[in-house]
């Protein structure tokens, strides 16, 4: 697993919600890999290595979710309206999945 429970509850600072962030374990796990879109290095028992800093990215995705937070508007004028979006990538803020796609030109 990217990281463990009770990782993400003391990262955060949360004392509830063991079984929303287990699922959203297992969903950004998913959500990681597909943003990473490479093969990861395997270790000797096939489990996945991650890159250093993946626990802590996921962390911050699994925080998202908890926000309940959406990707939106960044910016807005009322005058001659004009709104600037966030950029996204699987529905996650590119703040978080530039720290994901960093890496790739590494390994």
């Amino acid at each position: 697993m990217i990281t463990m429970l009770d990782t993400v509850k003391a990262i955060l600072g949360i004392n509830d919600k063991d079984v929303q962030i287990t699922m959203l374990i297992q969903m950004v796990e998913e959500d990681y890999l597909s943003i990473r879109n490479k093969p990861s290095d395997t270790d000797e028992n096939g489990g996945i290595v991650y890159p250093s800093g993946a626990e802590l990215t996921a962390i911050e995705m699994i925080k998202y979710h908890l926000s309940g937070r959406e990707a939106g508007a960044i910016s807005e004028t009322v005058s001659r309206r004009s709104v600037t979006y966030e950029q996204t990538l699987n529905g996650y803020p590119r703040s978080i999945t530039k720290r994901i796609k960093r890496y790739l030109s590494f390994d």
